[in-house]
């Protein structure tokens, strides 16, 4: 699958349930970033943790790990480490477990990758 970076924003937008509607979104929109790939990963990947700490529908999750599949499949799994990973790195251990269960296989051998050369500092 071919995703240009430009693209990312509108796949977050379009394909992550609430994402658009989320606090981290309206952040994103008053200061005008909300096209800059990296700080819309950056966005997703705090609302993602919050989702995973607060959320109990599942449909927001799994649209959300569902874009993060895309985003290692299309080639972009340099950002997905540095934003997504290293934020939930930071988090709660059983925010942490929630988060790798739910990978899906792309993602969940990159994040397995990604653990060995990054091991948790606590």
């Amino acid at each position: 699958m071919t995703l240009k970076a430009e693209e990312i924003p509108t796949l977050l937008r379009e394909s992550v349930t609430g994402f658009p509607d989320s606090l981290e979104w309206q952040i994103l929109s008053r200061s005008q970033s909300q096209d800059e790939p990296a700080i819309v990963v950056a966005a997703f990947a705090n609302f993602l943790v919050r989702l995973e700490e607060t959320s109990r529908d599942a449909e927001p999750l799994a649209s959300a790990y569902e874009a993060i599949e895309r985003l290692v499949g299309a080639g972009h799994g340099t950002l997905v480490e540095d934003e997504i990973f290293r934020e939930v790195d930071e988090t709660r251990p059983a925010t942490r477990s929630g988060f790798e269960a739910a990978l899906l296989p792309a993602s969940a051998e990159l994040f397995a990758s990604w653990r060995r050369r990054n091991p948790h500092r606590s």
